[in-house]
């Protein structure tokens, strides 16, 4: 007996393309100026798609033993046979206006069924080091200072034959329902939502691009999702995290929080631990509007710092997704920095800090510049200083240089 195979046909297309060099020869040709010959630059050809096409087939487990026929020893006449078809563009320009036709196996009845794959494009976004990225957003646009973009990661992927198709996973963790969340590359946090908006949040402190991939399904040939005959598509999304790397600091914040704009230290000692790069930022919250976890004073670490309240902009000097110095929260409230034991904020010998924005108070003085050589400098504007047994503001020199300090 010959065993007659129904034929699922479905077919993957992809668009792979890589870099193609062409050379053409040249003419030599004589000036009509000065009679000299020139060799002009030889002409390239028109670039055009590569396509190949390659099959693959094999039975469909298609009952409920669990077993793909007739392995299990029962044979029937109506085996369904899978065949796979992947088109490959190599080239480097998009192969619009493809056609696939395929010969029929002899031996196989056509049931007219042929399913291509959606096809996800990768993607790319740019945030700021400890940072919320927000793209779409998810659900209702967060509070917290953050990067905002329009639009989805679905918006350069393709469906074919008037199919549709649906969030299957990010990085590996299966979508159900409602919003999925998932560990990126690089240590950050995505969640995902089923139309392709996602809010991500970089690991602490890092300023290293990161990646996420995800996957979208189609209904199969069958129009069932689920079913094994479900063509499926991955994307890589790459985000570029770009410095000053800024710690978040809000005294109404739970414990436990790692210094970013999702999740801020609740005292100013907790970014004083780790604000200790040049041109780290420190961004203060309003809070509860008292000193309650930044009342032990803050000493500035490295070269171009700087110390933001609340009570400006925060509006970091850099450029992403186009946007040039974006700005990340609106200027409000003040917040209170204080020292029960001595200076607010100390400056030591270092160049280019800036602090604006905030309400600060010592016990000896509310800022305390120290210089002992030159070529330094400090930017204070914006503030409420006082001092309880000293000044406000102190700006010591000593030795040679000095240094400069710019109030306003």
């Amino acid at each position: 007996m010959t065993a007659m195979a129904a034929r699922s046909q479905r077919s993957e297309v992809r668009d792979q393309r890589s870099d193609s060099k062409a050379t053409a020869g040249s003419k030599l040709t004589k000036a009509t100026a000065n009679g000299s010959f020139v060799n002009p630059a030889p002409a390239m050809p028109a670039a055009s798609p590569v396509i190949t096409a390659s099959m693959t087939d094999s039975l469909e487990n298609d009952d409920a033993d669990n077993k793909i026929d007739p392995t299990n020893g029962n044979p029937a006449t109506t085996e369904r046979i899978i065949y796979s078809t992947t088109i490959t563009n190599s080239g480097t320009v998009d192969a619009t206006g493809l056609k696939f036709t395929d010969t029929i196996d002899s031996h196989t009845t056509l049931d007219g069924t042929v399913n291509v794959s959606p096809l996800a494009g990768d993607d790319s976004y740019e945030t700021i080091a400890n940072t919320l990225l927000e793209v779409g957003p998810v659900g209702s646009p967060s509070a917290r200072p953050k990067v905002t973009v329009t639009g989805s990661v679905f918006d350069n992927d393709t469906e074919f034959l008037a199919d549709t198709f649906t969030l299957k996973s990010l990085q590996a963790v299966n979508f159900v329902s409602g919003t999925v969340t998932a560990t990126s590359t690089n240590g950050g946090t995505v969640v995902m939502d089923g139309s392709g908006k996602f809010s991500f949040t970089p690991k602490e402190g890092s300023t290293s691009n990161d990646t996420f991939t995800y996957t979208i399904t189609d209904k199969g040939a069958d129009g069932i999702a689920g079913n094994a005959d479900d063509l499926t598509s991955t994307a890589t999304v790459t985000i570029t995290v770009k410095s000053p790397r800024i710690w978040y600091v809000d005294n109404t914040a739970g414990a436990g929080g790692k210094g970013r704009s999702t999740d801020p230290f609740n005292t100013l000692a907790g970014a004083q631990a780790v604000a200790t790069t040049a041109g780290d930022i420190i961004y203060v919250f309003t809070g509860d509007t008292t000193t309650t976890g930044q009342n032990s004073g803050i000493t500035m670490q490295a070269n171009n710092q700087q110390l933001l309240g609340n009570g400006v902009a925060l509006q970091p000097t850099v450029t992403v997704n186009g946007v040039v110095n974006p700005t990340l929260r609106s200027a409000g409230a003040a917040p209170q920095i204080g020292n029960s034991g001595g200076n607010g904020v100390t400056v030591g010998n270092l160049s280019g800090i800036i602090i604006r924005g905030l309400n600060i108070a010592g016990s000896t003085n509310g800022i305390a510049v120290t210089y002992s050589t030159g070529g330094n400098s400090v930017t204070i504007t914006t503030n409420t200083l006082s001092g309880t047994s000293a000044n406000g503001l102190d700006v010591t020199t000593s030795g040679v240089g000095g240094g400069s300090a710019t109030i306003a």
